[in-house]
């Protein structure tokens, strides 16, 4: 069972997705506040929140590229594809606080 939890916890035992949806919510939180893609998967940021929110890389990689999303309006999306192995960290650049920041592993 713990190998089973493991597997799942850190996406250890098969392939990575290509691809990834984040939600944001009015509560207000990233889902999933923690992704896992291939390099050149891309993640899709869904707003289903009553307010705009913009994406923005907090930190990347050494040969990571920085990504700011234009502002999404609610029912709205951006896309950003990872080319580079790494961790990405991001956060909402207007409203900010921990709730609104999230981590991108792309390995």
């Amino acid at each position: 069972m713990l190998a089973v939890l493991t597997c799942l916890a850190v996406a250890a035992c098969g392939p990575l997705p290509a691809d990834g949806i984040v939600a944001v919510t009015d509560t207000p939180r990233f889902f999933p506040a923690h992704m896992y893609v291939q390099p050149g998967g891309t993640i899709e940021w869904r707003n289903h929140s009553t307010a705009p929110h913009v994406v923005a890389a907090t930190a990347v990689p050494p040969r990571g590229e920085r990504f700011l999303s234009p502002p999404i309006r609610p029912g709205g999306f951006w896309r950003h594809t990872f080319l580079e192995p790494g961790t990405y960290r991001y956060a909402c650049a207007l409203m900010g606080g921990e709730e609104l920041e999230g981590i991108i592993e792309v390995r």
